[in-house]
């Protein structure tokens, strides 16, 4: 397992860490690395969402106009339920 040394870290997040570590029942390192995991995997998320997002996008912009009069009909429709 890999070794991660941090600096610099200031006083008001160590001691927010510490907190959370205290209250979860974990090692501040141990603490550490589940808010790495969970930070990574939020920025994952995020990507795939935004990617998914421009697929969308794209789509839309080919597609501008094409069906737009049904579109139009569905959400009337809806609105009207």
């Amino acid at each position: 397992m890999a070794t991660l040394h941090v600096r610099n870290v200031p006083a008001e997040l160590h001691a927010s860490v510490r907190e959370l570590a205290a209250r979860d029942r974990r090692s501040l390192n141990a603490q550490i690395v589940v808010l790495l995991e969970q930070a990574v995997q939020l920025r994952r998320s995020g990507d795939e969402a935004m990617a998914a997002l421009e697929r969308i996008r794209a789509v839309r912009l080919r597609d501008r106009g094409a069906g737009a009069d049904q579109v139009v009909a569905w959400l009337r429709d809806d609105r009207d339920r």
